[in-house]
């Protein structure tokens, strides 16, 4: 980049290339990267505007269970962003429905336990079993294992 100063107190600064031509060292395919937006940020420093990129907002979804394996039960954490409808649900190896421990609307983050009972409050058996959250579009799967 070339600062041009003129006589009557104006200031460009004008590059040669296009801005796709800044590009990470090592790499041949120009690209809009990171690289390209520093190089601007500079740029707008320069001339006292402050360039600060977008921060998407942050989607609170989060599950985890603990402990796993677990045995005798396991409890299951969650974080929402907002209220609204949440599906918690436990299925085995074969795809079926074992437990669901949830399955409506909650106004905040929260937490339910899972002692290995299915829906007929029998005791299911020692092995693996996904565990699936669902609020609106957002979707988690994870494994648990119950050891005995």
């Amino acid at each position: 980049a070339t600062l041009n100063r003129y006589n009557s107190g104006d200031e460009i600064i004008s590059m040669p290339y296009d801005q796709l031509a800044v590009t990470r060292p090592g790499k041949l395919a120009p690209t809009y990267s990171i690289f390209t937006a520093l190089a601007l940020g500079e740029i707008l420093n320069y001339f006292d505007y402050f360039f600060l990129p977008p921060v998407p907002e942050a989607d609170v979804f989060a599950v985890s269970s603990y402990p796993n394996p677990f045995n005798p039960s396991t409890r299951i954490d969650y974080s929402i962003e907002k209220p609204g409808h949440l599906s918690l649900k436990i299925y085995n190896l074969r795809g079926e429905l074992v437990r669901t421990l949830i399955d409506g609307q909650v106004e905040s983050s929260g937490h339910v336990v899972w002692s290995g009972i299915d829906d007929a409050g029998a005791q299911v058996s020692s092995g693996v079993y996904f565990r699936e959250t669902r609020m609106a579009d957002k979707v988690d799967v994870s494994k648990m294992a119950l050891i005995k």
